[in-house]
Protein backbone atom coordinates (compact mmCIF):
# COMPACT_ATOMS: atom_id res chain seq x y z
CA UNK A 1 0.00 0.00 0.00
CA UNK A 2 2.55 2.53 -0.80
CA UNK A 3 1.36 6.05 -0.33
CA UNK A 4 -2.06 5.30 -1.16
CA UNK A 5 -4.88 5.68 0.84
CA UNK A 6 -6.96 2.67 1.60
CA UNK A 7 -10.61 2.93 2.48
CA UNK A 8 -12.02 -0.87 3.78
CA UNK A 9 -15.71 -1.53 4.05
CA UNK A 10 -17.73 -3.53 5.94
CA UNK A 11 -14.77 -6.28 6.12
CA UNK A 12 -12.48 -7.86 8.63
CA UNK A 13 -8.87 -7.76 8.07
CA UNK A 14 -5.90 -8.93 9.50
CA UNK A 15 -2.62 -7.45 9.14
CA UNK A 16 0.63 -9.30 11.20
CA UNK A 17 3.92 -9.45 11.20
CA UNK A 18 6.39 -11.15 12.66
CA UNK A 19 8.37 -8.62 14.48
CA UNK A 20 7.83 -5.30 14.15
CA UNK A 21 11.45 -4.84 12.65
CA UNK A 22 10.54 -6.95 8.92
CA UNK A 23 7.39 -5.67 8.09
CA UNK A 24 6.70 -2.14 7.41
CA UNK A 25 3.46 -0.77 5.81
CA UNK A 26 3.84 2.89 4.70
CA UNK A 27 0.44 4.01 3.42
CA UNK A 28 -1.23 7.25 3.04
CA UNK A 29 -4.13 6.62 5.53
CA UNK A 30 -6.45 2.87 6.04
CA UNK A 31 -9.99 3.81 6.44
CA UNK A 32 -12.32 1.25 8.66
CA UNK A 33 -15.34 2.04 7.73
CA UNK A 34 -18.14 -0.40 9.27
CA UNK A 35 -15.25 -2.32 9.22
CA UNK A 36 -12.70 -4.52 11.75
CA UNK A 37 -8.79 -3.91 10.84
CA UNK A 38 -6.56 -5.63 12.94
CA UNK A 39 -2.49 -4.62 13.29
CA UNK A 40 0.37 -6.86 15.17
CA UNK A 41 3.91 -6.87 14.92
CA UNK A 42 4.43 -3.96 12.77
CA UNK A 43 6.00 -0.49 11.97
CA UNK A 44 2.81 1.77 10.58
CA UNK A 45 4.06 4.72 8.94
CA UNK A 46 3.08 7.88 6.40
CA UNK A 47 4.60 10.81 5.01
CA UNK A 48 1.73 11.93 2.78
CA UNK A 49 -0.75 14.54 3.12
CA UNK A 50 -3.04 12.92 5.34
CA UNK A 51 -4.75 13.62 8.83
CA UNK A 52 -4.01 9.98 10.55
CA UNK A 53 -2.38 6.48 9.57
CA UNK A 54 -5.57 4.50 10.89
CA UNK A 55 -9.26 5.99 10.85
CA UNK A 56 -11.83 4.02 12.29
CA UNK A 57 -15.32 5.57 10.81
CA UNK A 58 -19.06 4.90 10.77
CA UNK A 59 -19.13 2.47 13.36
CA UNK A 60 -15.61 1.10 12.31
CA UNK A 61 -13.06 -0.70 14.33
CA UNK A 62 -9.03 -0.45 14.23
CA UNK A 63 -6.92 -2.94 16.67
CA UNK A 64 -3.62 -2.03 17.41
CA UNK A 65 -1.17 -4.30 19.07
CA UNK A 66 2.79 -4.54 19.27
CA UNK A 67 3.08 -1.97 16.69
CA UNK A 68 4.92 0.86 16.32
CA UNK A 69 2.79 4.04 14.21
CA UNK A 70 4.47 6.87 13.04
CA UNK A 71 3.04 10.09 11.18
CA UNK A 72 4.42 13.30 10.94
CA UNK A 73 0.52 14.42 10.39
CA UNK A 74 -2.21 15.25 12.89
CA UNK A 75 -3.16 12.02 14.75
CA UNK A 76 -1.68 8.60 14.71
CA UNK A 77 -4.67 6.82 14.96
CA UNK A 78 -8.30 8.79 14.90
CA UNK A 79 -11.86 7.40 15.36
CA UNK A 80 -15.25 9.21 14.50
CA UNK A 81 -18.43 8.36 14.18
CA UNK A 82 -19.23 6.05 16.76
CA UNK A 83 -16.21 3.81 15.70
CA UNK A 84 -13.77 2.04 18.42
CA UNK A 85 -9.95 2.04 19.16
CA UNK A 86 -8.18 -0.39 20.89
CA UNK A 87 -4.55 0.11 20.97
CA UNK A 88 -1.91 -2.24 23.40
CA UNK A 89 1.95 -2.52 23.43
CA UNK A 90 2.70 -0.07 20.81
CA UNK A 91 4.73 3.50 20.56
CA UNK A 92 2.95 5.96 19.15
CA UNK A 93 5.70 8.69 17.38
CA UNK A 94 5.21 11.93 15.55
CA UNK A 95 2.26 12.86 15.47
CA UNK A 96 1.28 16.91 15.51
CA UNK A 97 -1.91 17.21 17.36
CA UNK A 98 -2.36 13.91 19.47
CA UNK A 99 -0.79 11.05 19.47
CA UNK A 100 -4.52 9.49 19.81
CA UNK A 101 -8.56 11.56 19.24
CA UNK A 102 -11.47 10.12 19.85
CA UNK A 103 -15.07 12.02 18.99
CA UNK A 104 -18.43 11.77 18.04
CA UNK A 105 -19.52 8.86 20.11
CA UNK A 106 -16.45 6.28 19.79
CA UNK A 107 -15.07 4.49 22.22
CA UNK A 108 -11.14 3.89 22.79
CA UNK A 109 -8.86 1.17 24.97
CA UNK A 110 -5.17 1.85 25.43
CA UNK A 111 -2.93 -0.39 27.14
CA UNK A 112 0.67 0.01 28.07
CA UNK A 113 1.00 2.26 25.27
CA UNK A 114 4.63 4.62 24.84
CA UNK A 115 3.65 8.10 23.45
CA UNK A 116 6.42 9.43 22.26
CA UNK A 117 4.64 12.27 20.83
CA UNK A 118 4.16 13.79 24.26
CA UNK A 119 0.53 15.07 22.41
CA UNK A 120 -1.21 12.46 24.42
CA UNK A 121 -4.94 10.99 23.77
CA UNK A 122 -7.90 13.35 22.57
CA UNK A 123 -11.23 12.63 24.40
CA UNK A 124 -14.07 14.39 22.69
CA UNK A 125 -17.73 14.66 23.93
CA UNK A 126 -19.64 11.55 24.86
CA UNK A 127 -16.28 9.01 24.53
CA UNK A 128 -15.35 6.79 27.17
CA UNK A 129 -11.51 6.46 27.23
CA UNK A 130 -10.20 3.29 29.17
CA UNK A 131 -6.11 3.77 30.04
CA UNK A 132 -4.97 0.84 31.24
CA UNK A 133 -1.16 1.76 32.48
CA UNK A 134 0.61 0.77 35.08
CA UNK A 135 4.07 2.11 34.06
CA UNK A 136 5.74 5.90 36.04
CA UNK A 137 4.83 8.32 32.52
CA UNK A 138 0.58 6.87 31.66
CA UNK A 139 -0.04 8.25 28.49
CA UNK A 140 -1.46 11.69 29.37
CA UNK A 141 -5.23 12.59 28.35
CA UNK A 142 -6.91 15.84 27.21
CA UNK A 143 -11.03 16.09 27.97
CA UNK A 144 -14.17 18.01 26.30
CA UNK A 145 -17.07 18.07 27.65
CA UNK A 146 -19.24 15.56 28.77
CA UNK A 147 -15.71 12.68 27.55
CA UNK A 148 -14.85 9.88 30.65
CA UNK A 149 -11.76 8.73 31.28
CA UNK A 150 -10.83 5.78 33.74
CA UNK A 151 -7.12 5.25 34.38
CA UNK A 152 -6.30 2.00 35.49
CA UNK A 153 -10.33 1.15 36.33
CA UNK A 154 -10.82 4.19 38.10
CA UNK A 155 -12.83 6.85 37.11
CA UNK A 156 -9.95 10.09 36.94
CA UNK A 157 -12.70 12.48 34.35
CA UNK A 158 -15.21 14.19 34.97
CA UNK A 159 -13.66 13.82 38.52
CA UNK A 160 -16.41 11.81 40.83
CA UNK A 161 -17.58 14.06 43.36
CA UNK A 162 -18.49 12.51 47.13
CA UNK A 163 -21.47 14.84 47.48
CA UNK A 164 -24.70 13.10 48.59
CA UNK A 165 -28.37 13.60 47.62
CA UNK A 166 -30.65 15.05 49.70
CA UNK A 167 -33.78 12.90 49.75
CA UNK A 168 -36.52 14.96 51.24
CA UNK A 169 -39.61 12.93 52.82
CA UNK A 170 -43.06 14.56 52.14
CA UNK A 171 -43.92 17.83 52.06
CA UNK A 172 -43.32 20.71 49.76
CA UNK A 173 -39.89 21.62 48.80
Amino acid sequence: MPGNSKLFSNVYRRFHGNSSDDTIIKTGEIQSDRSYLYFENLPLSSSTGVSSILKAQHHGSVYVKNCVVDTPHTYCIYATAFSDICVANTTLKGAKSYALSVIDGSNIRVNNCIDNTGKGIRVGATIVAHICDTSENPITYHINSYGMVYLNGQQVAPTPTSETAILSMGGNV
